[in-house]
């Protein structure tokens, strides 16, 4: 996914994290964010440093988007700082509402 992409829910995009070693017991997340600090959000498990997530059908969703990915740990611990988000501005998510 790119910034000013269209997707439609629900969806499966690819992530890979890097300089980050972990297993699925270590209870990471990509942390899916529709805007600034205190929007709606999402955490979503993931399980390894490469592979898929599926972002769900959610009524919260739809519209146009700026996303931000976080990766977080157990008990909300944010990640190493320098790995740990990626932005895409003006995605438009497509579902219900």
């Amino acid at each position: 996914m790119h910034s000013g992409d269209t997707i439609t829910l629900p969806a499966t995009i690819g992530y890979e994290i890097t300089s980050l070693h972990f297993t699925a017991a270590d209870g990471y997340r990509l942390h899916l964010a529709l805007g600034g600090s205190g929007s709606y959000s999402l955490d979503l498990p993931i399980s390894m440093p490469t592979g898929t997530v599926a972002i769900p059908l959610d009524k919260m969703l739809p519209g146009g988007r700026n996303l931000t990915f976080s990766l977080t740990g157990k008990g909300n611990a944010a990640a190493q700082p320098a790995q740990r988000a990626a932005h895409l501005p003006n995605v438009t998510v497509c579902g219900p509402k």
